[in-house]
Parts: C-alpha cells; structure tokens; sequence
C-alpha cells in the first residue's frame, strides 16, 4: 500500500492494520497478502513529525488464493487484491 503525496523525510511513523488478518495481512512496510477469499478493511495511520496524524482506508476484496503443490511450493500467481 503507498501512500501518494507524502514525503518520507516529514513521516515519523506510519502503522498498517487489517480488519480481517484471516483474509488479508499486511506487513510493516504496508504490504498487503490475501490469505482467503472476502473483504477486509486496511487501516493505515501515518504520524507526521509537525504532529499532524491521520487515518487513511483501503477496501480490499481477496477474490482467490494461489494453490500449492504437495512439495507447498505456490503453483499459481499470487492472489489477486
């Protein structure tokens, strides 16, 4: 997930969070992985160092998940998002 028109130099943290870790996760970096088909809800608040904060949405639908071989080795593209 990125976030447009934001200069990294006036951030001082930035979390990500997901309403539904079962079907979407999202790493620190902001990352986003369908684990199972449905709908979550990314939350991403960044923290600006003149103090400002703010909370940013994102609606993600996991409309399949890649299948693994019996070696779980992925066989197919990641999900799509």
């Amino acid at each position: 997930m990125k976030i447009k028109n934001l200069k990294k130099k006036n951030v001082k943290k930035i979390t990500f969070k997901s309403s539904k870790k079962s079907v979407a996760k999202v790493t620190k970096k902001g990352k986003v992985t369908g684990i199972k088909p449905g709908k979550a809800t990314v939350t991403c608040k960044p923290a600006l160092k003149n103090g400002k904060r703010y909370i940013l949405k994102c609606k993600v639908t996991v409309k399949g998940i890649p299948q693994k071989d019996k070696t779980n080795q992925t066989t197919s593209a990641p999900a799509p998002i």
